[in-house]
C-alpha cells in the first residue's frame, strides 16, 4: 500500500501485514473515512480495515453483526465520521441500523438508532401522489447514500423512486430528489424508530 503526503509531496510504501486470502475495497460509495490520523476502509466481506498513521500499523475492526453471504452488498452500508466518532449505517432491507464505533481495538460498537424500513417506505408513499403510493407495494430501500457531512443526525437513502433524507433527531423524512419528475406533493413527514434498547446484540 502507498500513502501520499501533501506536506512532503512524496509517496510512502507500507507493507500490508494482515493475514488474508484476498482484499476487496470498493472504490464507489461512502466506504472510507479518516479520524484522528487513522484511516478506515470498509471491506466487502463484513470487515473494516484501519491504518494508524502515527503507529504505522494496520488492524482489523469487526462489524457489530454477522452478515449473511447473500446480503453483502457495497451500498447496503456506509462509513462516516460524526461527532468525533466513526459511524456505520447498515441495512438488510428490513431495518436500518446506525452504529457508533466505541473501541476499534476490541471491535466494540454501540447501537445508536434502528429504523423500520417498512414504516419509512409507507411514509414516503403517503407523501407522494396516488401513482407513487400504488407503485410502493414491495418497494425497499435499495441503498445507503451516506451521512450529511455537517450534521450526523441526517442520513441519505435511495429508494427506487426517490432519494430521501432522514433526520434521526427530529423524526422527519424529506424527499431531496425524485428520479421521476412527474411525482409531486408534500416532501416532509414523520417516521418512527424501533426501540433499539430491546435489540439483542450478538
Amino acid at each position: 500500500m502507498e500513502i501520499f503526503s501533501s506536506e512532503t509531496g512524496e509517496w510512502r510504501h507500507l507493507a500490508f501485514n494482515l493475514a488474508m486470502d484476498s482484499l476487496f475495497l470498493p472504490f464507489e460509495g461512502p466506504s472510507a473515512v479518516v479520524l484522528n490520523g487513522v484511516f478506515y476502509w470498509l471491506e466487502f466481506r463484513s470487515m473494516i480495515y484501519a491504518f494508524d498513521l502515527l503507529k504505522n500499523e494496520f488492524l482489523k475492526v469487526g462489524f457489530p453483526f454477522e452478515e449473511p453471504e447473500y446480503r453483502r452488498e457495497v451500498f447496503s452500508r456506509c462509513l462516516a465520521v460524526a461527532g468525533g466518532e466513526v459511524v456505520m449505517a447498515s441495512t438488510n432491507g428490513e431495518v436500518i441500523e446506525i452504529w457508533i464505533l466505541q473501541d476499534k481495538a476490541s471491535s466494540l460498537w454501540g447501537l445508536k438508532s434502528r429504523l423500520n424500513v417498512e414504516s419509512l417506505v409507507g411514509i414516503i408513499a403517503n407523501t407522494l401522489c396516488a401513482r407513487a403510493a400504488t407503485a410502493a407495494v414491495g418497494r425497499r430501500i435499495v441503498g445507503i447514500v451516506g451521512f450529511q457531512a455537517w450534521d450526523s443526525e441526517r442520513i441519505y437513502l435511495n429508494t427506487t423512486e426517490v432519494v430521501v433524507c432522514c433526520d434521526i433527531g427530529s423524526g422527519k423524512v424529506e424527499i431531496v430528489h425524485r428520479f421521476d419528475e412527474s411525482l409531486g406533493c408534500t416532501d416532509v413527514s414523520d417516521f418512527m424508530f424501533l426501540p433499539y434498547e430491546c435489540v439483542q446484540l450478538g
